[in-house]
């Protein structure tokens, strides 16, 4: 493991120490000289795993995308979860071929949107002390979690100049699951009955969490009461049809995790506005949430599946590049 120290693969890391949100682990990684470059954060989705991870056939990351050659022409920043370290063995889920990590309780505990907004406020305002960054463009690139992240970031932090956002919701995540039960019903994967009793089991939830907002050991698809909470506080729409930002929006058709339809309202809204919002790129790509595009056969029954997610991150950068 010795070998995948921050130190060793080239990173700078940077603890934060706050009184409100406790030690903010974060990392810079940048290339060439130290002339002033534009600031790239990425925020990534909702799962704990460390950024690094040694499996058995080899290491894994979390970075979706390609930093190594980014590096020449921006400072990029990654964030710790919180009480996940940079790097750790991780197992494999035979089924799914997923990574397998035991959660920290200090993760559960402090997991909440306003955690993950202020500390990535935090660190860009640090960087911008540390490092030379040309205000001109800072970026954030914001993956599924991240989407939502990015979205109230941006309203917090004026310094943010361009938000590349993947895989989120336009609206809260609650109507995601409710939209989705209600389009299985009328596709016939599952019957108006099996639909209406999911529905009504989902806004059950709904009060128990409204009732006890900060509970973090009570838990509802694997994450604390206070965790769903606080992303159900805003809407990411609100953020996005307010900011003058140059904002490129990615969703995938056939996502299970987040429901397209909610970034489909937000486009839509960007263009009717009183003022036609001219800030907004939108792109939607007939692929799953991790941007696998699904081979089927004549019945609709999955075959395999091909992974783009480079390409799509490549088209996202060369648009971050050319502004």
């Amino acid at each position: 493991m010795a070998q995948l120290s921050p130190e060793k693969l080239g990173f700078e890391e940077v603890i934060l120490k706050n009184k409100t949100l406790g030690d903010v682990h974060y990392y810079h990684y940048t290339k060439g000289d130290a002339k002033s470059k534009p600031l790239l954060l990425y925020l990534d989705g909702p799962v704990a795993y460390p950024l690094f991870q040694m499996m058995e056939n080899g290491k894994g990351s979390t970075i979706i995308f390609d930093y190594l050659s980014l590096a020449e022409k921006y400072h990029i920043l990654f964030i710790s979860k919180r009480g996940v370290p940079f790097k750790d063995s991780v197992g494999k889920d035979p089924s799914t071929n997923y990574p397998l990590y035991q959660t920290p309780d200090e993760y559960t505990k402090k997991l909440s949107c306003d955690w993950l907004v202020q500390s990535a406020d935090l660190v860009i305002k640090d960087a911008k002390k540390k490092w030379k960054i040309d205000k001109r463009k800072v970026a954030i690139l914001g993956f599924s979690e991240g989407f939502q992240v990015g979205c109230k970031l941006i309203s917090l932090n004026k310094s943010i100049t361009h938000a590349l956002l993947f895989v989120g919701d336009g609206l809260i995540q609650s109507y995601d699951f409710s939209a989705k039960t209600r389009l299985d019903a009328q596709l016939c994967r599952i019957s108006d009955l099996e639909a209406q009793h999911n529905i009504d089991s989902l806004n059950q939830i709904l009060k128990e969490i409204k009732i006890d907002p900060h509970n973090t050991e009570k838990l509802w698809k694997g994450h604390s009461y206070l965790r769903w909470s606080s992303f159900w506080a805003g809407k990411p729409i609100d953020h996005l049809l307010n900011t003058k930002i140059q904002v490129y929006i990615a969703s995938c058709t056939f996502d299970q995790n987040t429901f397209m339809f909610g970034l489909q309202y937000l486009y839509l809204r960007s263009i009717v506005a009183l003022y036609a919002k001219k800030n907004v790129m939108y792109n939607s790509y007939f692929c799953d949430h991790d941007f696998n595009k699904l081979i089927n056969d004549e019945q609709g029954k999955v075959l395999s599946a091909k992974n783009q997610i480079d390409d799509f991150m490549n088209e996202a950068i060369t648009w971050l590049n050319k502004q």
